[in-house]
């Protein structure tokens, strides 16, 4: 394997981390739009069957997630676990898997009882270069668990 290209292909999969931990940190502080948005492509896409959360295009995906965080999910800590990130020979497309454990508040009957809950799921991206920069150009999250601290698990599966 030529070293420039091994060289570079490492360096596109640490800015595809580097990526998901920008995203983690976005959530965290609430999605804010401006936040989001250089994390996404001008086509990108953002869906979660269980949220009921399905955008497509970046103003709905920037618009969609700080909804989410307004109605449902009130507080966040994102752990991402374990991401596997692979890049096409060409460098300018590639995919992203990672598990998420996530500590929140959450009210997610959209009524006002907030709870703590457990969240733990994964990730599953298309990633692309855009601009000179990784962006996500669709995100799935398959939750497998939301359930209240301390209380039966909601079953989501």
């Amino acid at each position: 394997m030529d070293i420039v290209r091994e060289v570079l292909r490492l360096k596109n999969i640490e800015a595809i981390r580097t990526l998901i931990a920008k995203y983690a940190l976005a959530a965290d502080a609430y999605s804010p739009p401006d936040m989001m948005r250089p994390l996404f492509s001008r086509f990108a896409g953002w869906h979660c069957a269980v949220l009921g959360a399905h955008y497509d295009g970046l103003d709905a995906v920037t618009k969609g997630l700080a909804q989410v965080r307004e109605r449902a999910v009130l507080w966040t800590m994102h752990f991402n676990v374990a991401p596997l990130i692979e890049v096409s020979d060409d460098g300018t497309t590639g995919t992203a898997f990672w598990y998420l454990w996530e500590l929140a508040r959450t009210s997610m009957d959209g009524g006002t009882e907030r709870q703590n809950t457990w969240i733990a799921g994964s990730y599953q991206a298309a990633v692309l270069l855009e601009d000179d920069a990784w962006r996500f150009g669709r995100v799935d999250l398959s939750l497998r668990l939301v359930a209240p601290a301390g209380g039966p698990a909601w079953p989501v599966d």
